[in-house]
């Protein structure tokens, strides 16, 4: 009676529990009891798509766990339930196939992927195990031809070095080697580097004189690939290498990068005096030499031996990018410092000189904002200048406004307005939007046109098989099924929103906000009313409100600052890290954390403790509130101080008489503090319009 009873309880309780529930549960901690619940959900619905997709969730698991006798057995028990998903069956099959060694089967499995439409995902990774199984089995032909059919999707460096090995294997030993430099070249840091230098080793012995030479342009390329990733000592002793076998300008340049690895690895005297030596003939050298001896003097507070050489390159190379480089290096020493008569005449020849590149825009932006700021007559046709030149600067929105506070200044209200108006044509949702509503008299009547939402019959599709992998709790998937459909054959704006939504839906808003800026990274220039309010609300949530509202009462903080600031640092991530090691939602120091702490008679703080949000808030609130009675309420000082340090913030504002807040923001010398600021604003403006929208 009892056996029974307990029986029928159980199966009630697991009839109450849907898919994604037990799903969820199972991947989230694959205990045996969780395994068994799902495997009974199975049972019980065997003849519909929810028992296969229970499935199909054992058997991914089961793959990735490596017991793959096991994920077979889930796998095939699918049959033909799953024919949306069949690529990622055939996938997971031929995976668990691979893992037992049956490897003919497995690339047979894992080749009914890529032949599929809409085209699957995971193609190119299906092409590359394929391939490595048709190697295993002794059949390096249909290897190579698994790949050469997907080369375009396969995930690299793997598929060349696969590539290398089925080209080897052929004894087609000259594109093996071609393959194999590929790897070794292109991705000096991965470990796949490692395994074609050895490639290369045994082929240069095999082929001997008919071995191919790596290009020099390659060997340069893998040094600078190093140097980039900040691999300094490994990068210089490259270029010392390569000067030792090539000759010609690409010696020169070896030579020269050598200097520029020495002044980032060492010191900058020994890179001065290496490079100051260094004599080479090609222009293209010389300039990039005398460029790192800028940058040699800049570290070495010589203003004057950098301006020498500055000097030297508009002689010698008035044309070359490195003396543009220069001009705005060197301008940049003077900004940070607030010395016009130093960056003025530098800024000024940039943009002079160099008119149409990216960088043009930025130095006469800083000419153009220095004459506004002290108020010289040449100021408005400067900004006016600005916006003709620059027709899509990122400093638009902002001549626009500060022309609009010209003609308030001379009584011109009209000529005021009509240049706010044209601020959310360019910027919608921008500070200086913000900034230029609350200048106009009357709100802009004008509707924009609505943006559809509505899915194409090519999304409709993703997104029902990303939902049916959702469904399974396999995220990851169901997240790369869509992100692939926005790279290729679907509508970005549409599968953000089904990222964001399904983030939202696991309790997991950050990763919502992340997949709105990755998928649709030009949201912020559509119209608020222009989206439904759903996709707005995903990509500026409010986790963690209760909290926020609390804390914001406390230290008297408006709660969209609050959530702006939180979105701002962290994206409410609560285990987010900086690279300077700030921790939590609102990315307290350690260090400030156990400040605060004694201060508040906490127990101690521990950087452990920053991951909890509420503690974070608390101590991040303390942090912010303190910096607005210090700056006495100024929000946009206490906001710069929060991101750049007090003590910068303190020089910033004795630079100039500022005669509203947008002034000092705007001559923040630092751009990310300056842009952080501005979006914190921006922000909180946003969440208040989202958040009262009808």
């Amino acid at each position: 009676m009892r056996t029974a009873l307990i029986g029928i309880l159980l199966a009630a309780n697991l009839a109450a529990q849907t898919l994604a529930t037990l799903a969820r549960s199972y991947r989230e901690s694959p205990t045996a009891a969780r395994q068994q619940a799902l495997a009974k959900f199975a049972a019980a619905h065997s003849g519909d798509s929810q028992g296969a997709l229970a499935l199909l969730t054992l058997g991914v698991t089961a793959v990735e766990a490596g017991r793959f006798e096991e994920a077979l057995g889930q796998l095939k028990r699918i049959e033909s339930r799953l024919p949306e998903l069949d690529d990622y069956v055939a996938y997971y099959q031929g995976q668990a196939l691979a893992g037992l060694k049956r490897h003919e089967e497995a690339a047979a499995s894992l080749s009914k992927v890529g032949g599929r439409q809409p085209a699957s995902p995971l193609a190119g990774n299906a092409a590359l195990a394929a391939a490595r199984a048709w190697l295993a089995a002794g059949r390096p032909t249909d290897a190579r031809l698994s790949l050469e059919s997907h080369y375009s999707g396969l995930p690299q460096p793997a598929g060349d070095l696969t590539l290398a090995a089925a080209l080897e294997a052929e004894g087609s030993l000259v594109q093996a080697a071609y393959y194999a430099q590929r790897v070794y070249f292109g991705y000096p840091l991965s470990s796949e580097a490692a395994d074609a230098q050895k490639q290369l080793a045994r082929l240069r012995e095999q082929l001997g004189p008919d071995y191919p030479p790596p290009l020099a342009s390659d060997m340069l390329a893998r040094a600078d690939k190093l140097f980039e990733a900040r691999e300094y000592r490994r990068a210089l002793r490259e270029y010392e290498a390569l000067a030792e076998e090539v000759g010609g300008m690409d010696r020169e340049l070896a030579l020269v990068r050598a200097g520029a690895a020495r002044l980032q690895s060492s010191s900058p005297e020994a890179a001065l005096r290496y490079l100051t030596a260094l004599k080479v003939v090609s222009p293209e050298a010389d300039a990039e030499r005398l460029y790192y001896l800028v940058q040699c003097a800049r570290r070495l507070e010589q203003a004057d031996q950098m301006l020498d050489f500055i000097a030297e390159l508009e002689r010698l190379y008035p044309s070359s990018e490195w003396r543009l480089n220069a001009l705005v290096w060197g301008g940049n020493y003077y900004l940070l410092r607030n010395e016009p008569s130093g960056y003025l005449p530098l800024f000024r020849a940039c943009y002079q000189g160099f008119l149409g590149s990216a960088r043009a825009e930025y130095c006469h932006w800083k000419v153009a904002w220095n004459a506004y700021l002290e108020r010289r007559s040449e100021a408005a046709a400067l900004l006016e200048e600005h916006l003709r030149l620059f027709p899509q600067a990122e400093k638009s929105a902002a001549a626009l406004y500060f022309l609009g506070r010209m003609a308030e200044d001379r009584g011109d209200k009209a000529e005021a307005e009509r240049f706010y108006r044209q601020i959310p044509e360019r910027s919608p949702n921008g500070y200086y939007a913000a900034l230029a509503e609350s200048k106009l008299s009357k709100p802009l009547a004008v509707k924009p046109a609505l943006l559809s939402f509505e899915p194409a019959p090519a999304d409709a599709v993703r997104i029902r098989r990303s939902r049916l992998l959702a469904q399974a709790a396999l995220f990851s998937l169901a997240e790369g099924e869509l992100r692939f459909a926005a790279r290729n054959d679907g509508t970005p704006h549409v599968l953000a929103l089904e990222l964001a939504r399904q983030a939202g839906e696991r309790g997991a808003p950050d990763v919502g906000i992340r997949h709105i800026k990755g998928v649709f990274p030009n949201y912020l220039s559509v119209p608020l009313p222009a989206a439904p309010q759903q996709f707005w609300r995903l990509a500026f949530p409010l986790p963690y409100r209760s909290t926020l509202e609390r804390y914001a009462k406390l230290r008297r903080i408006d709660l969209h600052l609050l959530a702006g600031l939180i979105r701002q640092e962290s994206e409410f991530t609560a285990r987010a890290v900086s690279a300077a090691g700030a921790r939590g939602l609102m990315q307290v120091l350690p260090s400030t954390g156990r400040e605060i702490g004694k201060r508040l008679k906490l127990r101690p703080v521990s950087a452990a403790s920053l991951f909890n949000p509420e503690r974070n808030v608390q101590l991040g609130t303390f942090l912010l509130r303190s910096l607005l009675d210090t700056y006495e309420g100024s929000l946009e000082a206490a906001l710069a101080a929060y991101n750049g340090g007090k003590d910068r913030v303190d020089a910033w504002r004795s630079w100039a008489e500022y005669r509203e807040p947008a002034e000092f923001i705007e001559n923040i010398p630092i751009t990310e503090t300056r842009n952080y600021v501005q979006a914190v604003l921006r922000n909180a403006w946003l969440y208040r319009r989202i958040y009262n929208m009808k």
